[in-house]
């Protein structure tokens, strides 16, 4: 049914027994594997060297990254936000909340 979707939204795909997924993409461990969909186009990416190039990024043109804290509070000020975290508060113009699945805590 999945193939099935994604034929549908124009995207090439199709099942694969485990053997031939190994051939096609060698680095892939096929232990337990039955098999899977493969799709020519399909790409894959790597979440934290992602996060990682987006942060140094964000910091080569001014903005600054803070990491493991945790959000206690939030208020809009006259000039933008206040952050009330675990290591102090930070006041700033934009917010950015990049905590993926932890995001509505």
């Amino acid at each position: 049914r999945s193939v099935e979707i994604q034929r549908d939204a124009g995207f090439r795909s199709r099942v694969y027994q485990a053997n031939e997924l190994q051939q096609l993409v060698p680095h892939l461990s096929s232990d337990g594997l039955e098999g899977g969909i493969f799709g020519p186009d399909d790409g894959f990416l790597d979440p934290h060297e992602m996060c990682t190039l987006l942060a140094q990024q964000v910091k080569k043109l001014g903005s600054e990254v803070f990491q493991f804290r945790k959000l206690l509070g939030a208020a809009r000020t006259s000039g933008g936000y206040r952050l009330d975290t675990s290591k102090g508060p930070i006041g700033c113009d934009f917010v950015v909340n990049a905590a993926g699945a932890w995001a509505p805590r």
